[in-house]
């Protein structure tokens, strides 16, 4: 218990550190190992329901804010349908859920645009970033650097379309 208490509060602290802290003690707790090696799902039996329902384990729709304590500047529309996220200086970008590396690309400036798919079969889309640390085919964790940015262009797509990340979002930058 005294464990699941300074975990609920990291992940109330707005730093950087305490939310990929926190990201990756999710990680932990709700990873799957391959076939050979079993399955940690078991950890979820040992956690009161209450620490399930904060962390939201066992929906597989959840995604974090790509950026920490930023406001969101632009809500998602339908003839708009992306977030943008300006923060008072250029800072990391995170991945919002685990996924695979589909495609980085290039504009004209320079800025990078980075498309991860996830195992729910969604895919975000992070535009607008000055520095890329990820290519092509490489596998990111939940919280993991994508890059940075002073304003970044946020987008969740299901089946190639946009859809309104809201519902699937699980805490606020």
């Amino acid at each position: 218990i005294a464990l699941l208490l300074c975990v609920l509060a990291i992940q109330g602290l707005d730093y950087p550190i305490a939310q990929t802290v926190s990201a990756e003690l999710h990680n932990w707790v709700t990873m799957d190992l391959d076939e050979n090696l079993g399955s940690l799902k078991f950890v979820q039996n040992l956690l009161p329901d209450a620490a399930l329902v904060f962390w939201h384990i066992g929906e597989s729709n959840t995604y974090a804010h790509p950026v920490f304590g930023t406001s969101i500047s632009h809500a998602w529309a339908e003839n708009e349908p992306w977030l943008v996220y300006s923060p008072e200086k250029q800072t990391e970008v995170i991945a919002s859920a685990s996924g695979e590396v589909m495609s980085v690309s290039y504009s004209d400036d320079q800025t990078a645009t980075v498309r991860l798919r996830h195992s729910d079969g969604l895919e975000t889309i992070y535009g607008n970033l000055l520095r890329c640390r990820v290519q092509e085919g490489d596998w990111v964790e939940a919280a993991g650097i994508l890059g940075e940015s002073d304003i970044v262009y946020f987008e969740i797509r299901s089946e190639g379309r946009s859809i309104n990340p809201a519902p699937l979002m699980v805490a606020q930058p």
